[in-house]
């Protein structure tokens, strides 16, 4: 029996109006009520699920949050952390100094705040309601990061992605072999540190929980899926993911995130093999 489903949130766990529907709330009560961790495995920053967490009743300490595309492992209520793993300073200044140069909205995580440099009007619009776990900077000094645990780098840019995949791929000397880097939403180009991914995340959850890797499900859509999609013991994609997603999946299901995905995946693979 499968005994933790970890799930992306935006166009995965959320519809497109960035809700949990009520179906699909109802199935993971359920699914809590039979001892089954719902972990959201995501790409915010630690302090920004609040309201997830009570929707979903898992705000407390015996319920976990895979964050930053898997940097950090983290308790829901404490933020205590299970598991981290920051960028290299060196490495971190290398892409953000080449990145603002070129004039990208970049974001900086830690694992108590983002830092936001060069914010566009439609994101500042996107994360005005975090509140103080935000912080614009007007300058782009990364100094500022030199004694902190830097665990993602967002690079930002609409419709940017097919752009993002050619500057990786021309500046492979900021990159390759440094980082490891995913994209996802159509805007973002994700930095995490070499071989941490939201699969690496899962990983050292379930060896905290002592639950083999095989009793896990994993669920996603995007580019910044794809490790998640090769460590879950069984990978499921919505039907609204990227091909690259569906091509790596075990079952691609024939439901989207506007579709109750999740309610469909616990009454499958869940309740029906009690």
């Amino acid at each position: 029996m499968y005994k933790l489903i970890a799930t992306d949130l935006d166009e995965t766990l959320l519809n497109d109006d960035h809700e949990v529907s009520l179906k699909t709330k109802q199935a993971i009560y359920k699914a809590q009520e039979q001892g089954i961790y719902i972990v959201p495995c995501s790409g915010r920053a630690p302090g920004f699920l609040a309201n997830l967490y009570d929707e979903l009743h898992i705000n407390d300490d015996h319920n976990y949050s895979i964050l930053a595309n898997g940097s950090i492992v983290i308790q829901n209520k404490s933020e205590a952390i299970i598991s981290a793993t920051s960028i290299p300073f060196e490495n971190g200044k290398s892409i953000f100094t080449d990145a603002t140069e070129k004039g990208y909205c970049v974001e900086v995580f830690t694992p108590k705040k983002v830092y936001v440099f060069q914010v566009t009007p439609d994101e500042k619009e996107r994360l005005f309601s975090f509140g103080n776990r935000m912080q614009f900077v007007d300058d782009t000094d990364y100094s500022i990061f030199e004694n902190q645990e830097v665990l993602k780098i967002l690079i930002v840019k609409e419709g940017g992605i097919p752009e993002f995949q050619e500057y990786e791929a021309t500046h492979t000397h900021v990159f390759e072999g440094k980082v490891c880097v995913s994209y996802s939403s159509n805007r973002y180009m994700e930095i995490n540190p070499l071989h941490v991914d939201k699969g690496t995340g899962l990983a050292a959850l379930a060896k905290h929980l002592n639950i083999p890797i095989e009793q896990t499900i994993g669920v996603g859509d995007n580019f910044n899926d794809v490790g998640l999609m090769k460590s879950a013991g069984l990978s499921i994609a919505v039907a609204n993911a990227i091909p690259e997603i569906k091509e790596l999946s075990d079952v691609v299901l024939p439901y989207t995130n506007n579709e109750d995905a999740i309610m469909h995946i616990l009454e499958e693979y869940v309740f029906s093999k009690k």
